[in-house]
């Protein structure tokens, strides 16, 4: 199953677990992931995490572009 990558916007902590990015295909594209997982582990136990997205956390939704298109084939 894939999570996206936007799947976890108001959980950013979830991108930290190996377990959870393994189901992001996204991942398997970006390179030197590991130095910017570290800033986040970093601004998560901070709280700049927190301070620098508080309209997030305030947010019901959020709208990053994803659409779910079907149709009908006759």
């Amino acid at each position: 199953m894939d999570g996206f990558l936007g799947a976890y916007w108001r959980r950013p902590h979830s991108y930290l677990d190996a377990k959870i990015r393994s189901c992001i295909s996204s991942f398997s594209c970006i390179t030197e992931v590991e130095p910017r997982l570290e800033e986040l582990r970093e601004d998560l136990a901070t709280g700049v995490w927190e301070r620098k997205n508080q309209q997030l956390l305030k947010a019901d939704s959020f709208d990053i572009g994803y659409r779910l298109i079907t149709a009908e084939v006759r």
